[in-house]
């Protein structure tokens, strides 16, 4: 303290170190300091005079409102000069002061303590909060009363209840009644932990010593030591580092060399040409195929302190091995080679020549499993005294190798004969007609794979005793041979139906009735989740992330991977919002799941886990090592029923594996619901399709003759298989009633053919060897039913297209014959299948999830380059290309720069409209750069009502990654509020380096209703109830709806160019062009994608080419953009650095066409290539129109 200072002015610097406040009573000077002490006086309302005047201050003026602070103080550790404490800023006081931020600057002259200064300024920040104030006149009760005692006041008309203040001025009136003024507040504003200290630092005092340099950017790279003909004869270790030219201190560079997990080096070097930037480093200590480890450091002039090695950076060398040339000719004579020491991988393709064999070499022990063949054995080699004993087996035999000349008198005897040795080619063409074959003879070991084709097969001989399970699959049905009565009741059933087989001409008239329809909530949360920008699902580990597959049940190129090699936790997936359910309810779960024959995950804890509120295990399904086959896809399928006090589920991948991989694709994820399809009495003549009502729809004896209608009983009114004998009147049934063709094999009762048509056959099963029965062996037509023992025809017996319809007896193929996805659209005649083939709830509809997918977020994606949109941001917030953060996200990203408090932009013009209770998805993309990277954003929704402020919701993402990672989350709208004013983006202070936003989306959630096809009668809708943007494309058939009912999505695609358009100067040219129709649509959306050919995946050239893209609705130029669009840029051999452009996807959405017809969007392009070269590019435009 300076001697100079007033009396009072020392007290006031005095009070600010303790949070003191001083006041002077009749000359007495009183100070209280740290938490106001309890309450000397309590009142209530009735305590205050009411004919005095009393006022009442809310809040003070925005002049004295304060909700951050600054502050300096004395540091003692760099010689008590003024340092600035690290600020403290309050974002809720922030959102209630209309986002305002309003800074109190403090002076701490007499606390040379850093932590009492941060306890002072939260202090002052709290009391200043504590808006009320009030002004009375008390009886003279209160006379003993002293300025800053605490009192208490209990009112009912201010709603306070012993709610404390603490006294200002006080002054005694002439009536002897005391007027005072009072001020909130609260002791808790004095508390403190350690949770509200901020991090502070202290320069060094004295010389400042620089800190080494230590080399950055240093690289290691496998490479070899070639000869004069460019063969690799020698390891090596390719270093690499930049250097600048203007640093002079730098004089050589040093290594040094380490094996792997050793701390020993193993070899030193030096260049004293460090501008070169690279080195090779080839000591004849490096060993082939091993793990290094190098280190350098720039070497100056004489100050050894100047420079730093860098980290150990690892390298693994060449598997270079010695070659011929290392070897003089002859050096490796038999005293060289060890026993045993020359294996079959160490012998070059024919180096074993006769030359180089000794005597009797080539023992038994010596050769390999099946080592002996065809071309290596010269004409006569094999005599018997080389042939061990029972050396010639059936394997060792080539087709017709043995002759008649090939075998010595008496050789072949009967124990020479091999069960079933004699085959196919011994049996003349046609010998097995239908005389030769015995009842049953012809079993499913007796027939070759394809033997039975269609002109082998009697009429109607296939019946249902006659197939094996599976046994008809696509390939063996003709086209349209299955018709209406070649199908039993119920055979079709969904696992035996190709997706898109059942078209509108494959069904009859009113076949799909509403009990062959599953009604249930089909909205799949986790649609999407194999494609990692649209995926649900977040990673939770390294072992966890999206790859590309090969193949995949549904054609999907990439699906979701879990690394068991890789170093993680278990937990490698997590669905992040619960699933709110009730107890009782079911839902439907489908996965398909791959693993690799290296996958070792176990069942128990492999699995997709689903857990309660408390994420406590509810179900699993397991994809361990044992429970399912590598290398296949497998279908998962569940039903899973919420338990009792379960609210919330927990949705989680996790594998324990230690190597291999397993990818997991096509989630389903649906709610099950029953449905009361038909209300009561609903059903009257007119609602009833023809061949709905079949025998098992009719209680017994209610259809009697006077029920029947003359002629009434039509083909088309009798579902197969419902008219049986009991049904049939003696006598009824007459030529004139039965249809040409229709009694067939199924048709017959038992025994109605007698045995007169039967002959007994003489060659029965005894006598036929394993597939000796082919396609020529057999007689047209012999093979009858009778023939064919019961399951006897499996799919590999019959030859692809044999059975069509006259092969197949009626009612022959039922549910269990049928293989998986057998039935394609080209194997079913039209109008075959009726209600009765339609196994119920077999035929569900498509999934469907409506939402309203409009971004309410202007420029969330930053497609323009700059901050439109946006009314505000801060220093240093700018718009750069997604290159910046690789893998692009995008054309476009925000990038952020650390800093110590809050930043923020805000929307600028924002206005949309809500109800309160709306949901709204919020989701967006972060990443961070370089480090050490740390970052947090968050997205904030701020709502109003009625023209003010109401309140806010926020989305929060935090991370230390320099990896993209996806926030999704939900908002619900306030009950009251009625509009969306502002969106905000912050980064939250004390983040470090630069870090990027992209991809923000807010979108507006709405409940879907799936409506199945047939599952609504015309008499269950309301007239001008279904609207054409309410009908999924293609689910409705044309004898379904009303003209103009349905209106028309469609889409067009086009590649274009695969050469290029010239080099700088050539003209602009057409690269693509589709044509779509714009008939009921308000929106063209157009895709045009730039990749690059694979013939110019490796040209060079010196830059960066600019490609001018321009999309053309007609002939007008509608949008136009300029990306960089180069295959390879090549820095120069200097350097040895190259960088690869990706692909360069852009969109548009046009709406300003008009009409109604088809339009024309052509995209073209002109390029200014640096060289001059050509470069050659594959060019696609897609386009879809749509109705929002």
């Amino acid at each position: 303290m300076k001697g100079d200072l007033e009396p009072i002015e020392l007290c006031q610097k005095l009070d600010r170190a303790c949070n003191g406040k001083t006041a002077e009573n009749g000359g007495i000077y009183k100070t209280v300091c740290g938490n106001p002490g309890l309450p000397v006086y309590y009142f209530t309302d009735e305590d205050l005079i009411i004919s005095e005047p009393q006022t009442f201050t809310p809040f003070p003026g925005l002049e004295k409102t304060y909700n951050g602070a600054h502050a300096t103080y004395p540091e003692p550790d760099e010689a008590w000069s003024a340092k600035d404490a690290p600020p403290r800023y309050r974002s809720d006081l922030e959102a209630e002061d209309d986002g305002r931020r309003l800074i109190a600057n403090l002076t701490y002259e007499a606390v040379p303590y850093k932590r009492q200064v941060q306890r002072l300024m939260r202090a002052a920040i709290e009391a200043n909060r504590r808006f009320r104030s009030h002004q009375g006149v008390f009886t003279p009760a209160v006379k003993l009363l002293e300025p800053l005692d605490v009192i208490a006041w209990t009112s009912a008309r201010n709603g306070y209840d012993n709610k404390r203040f603490q006294l200002g001025a006080v002054d005694d009136l002439n009536n002897v009644n005391q007027s005072a003024a009072f001020s909130e507040l609260d002791p808790t504003d004095y508390d403190w932990s350690s949770d509200y200290e901020l991090p502070t630092t202290t320069g060094p005092l004295g010389r400042v010593k620089p800190q080494p340099r230590v080399l950055g950017s240093f690289g290691v790279f496998p490479a070899t030591v070639k000869d004069a003909l460019g063969v690799d004869r020698r390891p090596a270790i390719l270093a690499a580092w930049p250097y600048n030219n203007d640093d002079v201190a730098i004089r050589a560079i040093a290594f040094q060399v380490r094996e792997a997990g050793k701390t020993a080096v193993m070899w030193r070097g030096r260049s004293d040409q460090p501008e070169e930037g690279e080195a090779l480093l080839a000591p004849f200590s490096l060993l082939p195929d091993t793990d290094y480890e190098v280190k350098a450091k720039f070497v100056g002039g004489g100050n050894t302190e100047l420079f730093a090695w860098s980290a150990w950076m690892p390298v693994r060398t060449p598997n270079v091995q010695l070659t011929a040339a290392d070897i003089l000719d002859g050096a490796i004579v038999a005293a060289k080679l060890a026993d045993a020491a020359v294996e079959a991988n160490k012998i070059m393709t024919g180096a074993v020549t006769e030359l180089k064999l000794a005597d009797r070499a080539v023992s038994d022990l010596k050769i390999k499993l099946a080592a002996i063949k065809t071309e290596l054995i010269e004409n006569q080699a094999v005599v018997a005294a080389a042939l061990a004993d029972v050396a010639v087996t059936q394997q060792k035999i080539a087709t017709n190798a043995v002759s008649q000349l090939k075998i010595a008198a008496d050789a072949v005897t009967e124990a020479k004969v091999a069960v079933d040795a004699i085959t196919q080619g011994k049996i003349a063409s046609n010998a097995v007609n239908e005389l030769k074959l015995a009842a049953a003879a012809v079993t499913e070991a007796k027939v070759a794979v394809g033997a039975i084709t269609q002109l082998k097969i009697s009429t109607g001989a296939v019946g249902n005793a006659q197939l094996a399970a599976l046994a008809v699959d696509a390939a063996k049905l003709a086209t349209n041979a299955v018709t209406t009565t070649k199908i039993a009741d119920d055979a079709i059933t969904t696992p035996k139906l190709v997706t898109n087989a059942v078209v509108a001409d494959k069904v009859a008239a009113g076949a799909i009735t509403v009990q062959k329809l599953l009604v249930a909530n089909l909205e799949n949360p986790f649609a999407g989740a194999e494609v990692e920008t649209t995926s649900p699902f977040v990673s939770l580990s390294a072992r966890a992330t999206w790859a590309t597959i090969s193949t995949s049940p549904s054609g999907k190129p990439t699906a979701m991977r879990i690394n068991g090699a890789a170093a993680g936790a278990n937990t490698a997936f997590n669905y992040p919002p619960k699933l709110a359910v009730t107890p009782g309810e079911e839902y439907y779960l489908e996965f398909y799941v791959r693993r690799d024959s290296a996958w070792d995950g176990s069942s128990g804890n492999s699995k997709l886990r689903i857990g309660d509120q408390n994420n406590s295990l509810l179900a699993g399904y397991a994809y361990g090592a044992t429970d399912l086959a590598s290398n296949t896809w497998v279908k998962r399928t569940a039903v899973f029923t919420v338990a009792s006090g379960v609210t919330e589920l927990n949705v989680t991948l996790v594998g324990d594996a230690t190597a291999g991989n397993v990818w997991l694709t096509d989630f389903v994820w649906r709610k099950m619901a029953s449905a009361e399809l038909i209300v009561d009495g609903a059903i009257i003549a007119s609602k009833v399709a023809a061949l709905a009502i079949s025998a098992a729809n009719i209680q017994a004896g209610a259809i009697t003759a006077g029920k029947i209608a003359a002629d009434a009983v039509t083909a088309t009114n009798i579902v197969a298989g419902t008219i049986t004998s009991t049904e049939l009147a003696s006598n009824s049934v007459v030529a004139a009633k039965i249809a040409a063709g229709a009694i067939v094999a199924g048709k017959i009762a038992a025994d109605a053919v007698t045995a007169a048509n039967v002959v007994a056959g003489t060659l029965t099963a005894v006598e036929l060897a394993s597939n000796s029965i082919i396609a020529v062996k057999i007689a047209a037509n012999a093979v009858t039913t009778a023939k064919i023992a019961t399951n006897a025809v499996t799919a590999n017996e019959i030859a692809a297209g044999t059975i069509t319809a006259t092969e197949i007896a009626s009612s022959a193929i039922t549910t269990v014959k049928l293989a998986a996805e057998s039935i394609t659209g080209a194997k079913i005649a039209a109008n075959t299948i009726g209600a009765n083939h339609i196994a119920a709830n077999s035929i569900t509809a498509k999934q469907l999830v409506i939402m309203d997918w409009e971004n309410i977020v202007p420029n969330g994606q930053w497609i323009t380059g700059d901050n439109a949109g946006w009314g505000s941001y801060p220093s240093g917030w700018n718009v750069v290309g997604a290159g910046a953060r690789p893998p692009q996200r995008g054309d476009y990203i925000l990038s952020t720069p650390g800093a110590a408090d809050d930043r923020t932009m805000s929307t600028s013009g924002l206005d949309v409209p809500v109800q309160g209770g709306e949901q709204l998805n919020v989701q967006f993309d972060c990443a961070g750069s370089g480090s050490g990277a740390s970052w947090e954003f968050r997205v904030r929704l701020v709502y109003y009502a009625a023209g003010s402020y109401l309140s806010g919701s926020t989305v929060t993402l935090s991370g230390t990654s320099v990896s993209w990672q996806r926030q999704n989350g939900t908002m619900s709208v306030p009950a009251a509020a009625d509009r969306i004013q502002r969106i905000e983006i912050t980064r939250a202070g004390g983040g470090s380096n630069n870090a990027f936003i992209t991809n923000v989306v807010v979108r507006r959630k709405k409940g879907g209703e799936l409506i199945v096809d047939g599952a609504i009668s015309a008499d269950h809708i309301r007239a001008n109830a279904i609207e054409t943007d309410k009908i999924i494309l293609g689910g409705v058939t044309t004898t379904k709806l009303a003209a103009s009912a349905v209106t028309l999505v469609t889409s067009a695609f086009a590649s274009g160019l695969t050469n290029d358009f010239g080099p700088s100067g050539s003209s602009t040219v057409n690269v693509a062009s589709a044509s779509i129709s714009v008939a009921d649509a308000d929106a063209v959306d157009i895709t045009a994608t730039f990749t690059i050919h694979n013939s110019q995946t490796t040209s060079v050239t010196s830059a960066e080419t600019i490609t001018t893209v321009e999309i053309l609705r007609g002939s007008t130029v509608i949008n136009t953009r300029t990306i960089v669009d180069s295959s390879y840029v090549y820095a120069g051999a200097g350097s040895a650095r190259s960088a690869l452009k990706p692909t360069v996807t852009i969109a548009f959405s046009d709406t300003g066409f008009s009409g109604s017809g088809t339009i024309t969007y052509t995209v073209r392009c002109s390029s200014t290539y640096p060289d001059g070269a050509v470069r050659a590019r594959d060019r696609y435009i897609r386009l879809m129109a749509t109705k929002r």
